[in-house]
């Protein structure tokens, strides 16, 4: 059964949408509520963009929801900054929550090799114009996505150099 979802847009936000209220009934599709969990719009000077579903990991302390940004329309800009992220839902409860300030960008930390799940969530930065280009799928206790990266001195016409990709 499914008790809610996680979307994202082309402005740098995260969304829960909730098919079940408080005591766990499912909601007639009007009654549906959706709310933000994370804006991270911030942080970069040419815009984030989500173009791929986010990956959704629940555990019975919070939701881990990880998600990319890459602007797959300018695939061979080079002056972006983009990154991945890893933001915790820390409401595992079913139904909207009464009042839930988005995470913001200044409100994550730097990923490490320690985990810290007591925060709002981590990213990652990638090297500059590096993109994700598809979504994260996590299996085994392991995410794994995919960047790609736009060769040095690519112009932004088509060429047979496709750039550096790479797998985490």
């Amino acid at each position: 059964l499914v008790d809610r979802a996680y979307a994202a847009d082309l402005g740098g936000q995260v969304y829960r949408i909730d098919f079940e209220g408080e005591g766990g009934a499912t909601l007639a599709a009007d009654k549906w509520t959706i709310h933000k969990i994370a804006d991270l719009s911030g942080g970069t000077s040419t815009g984030r963009k989500f173009f791929y579903a986010p990956d959704v990991i629940p555990t019975k302390d919070f939701v881990a929801v990880m998600i990319g940004s890459g602007d797959r329309e300018k695939p061979l800009l080079s002056a972006t900054q983009d990154h991945f992220f890893q933001i915790f839902d820390q409401r595992v409860s079913k139904g909207a929550p009464a009042s839930a300030a988005p995470v913001l960008w200044s409100g994550l930390t730097e990923m490490t090799q320690q985990p810290n799940v007591s925060s709002n969530g981590c990213y990652m930065a990638l090297a500059q114009g590096e993109k994700v280009v598809n979504a994260a799928t996590s299996i085994g206790g392991r995410s794994y996505f995919g960047t790609n990266r736009p060769a040095a001195g690519s112009s932004m016409s088509c060429s047979a150099n496709l750039g550096v990709a790479k797998t985490y």
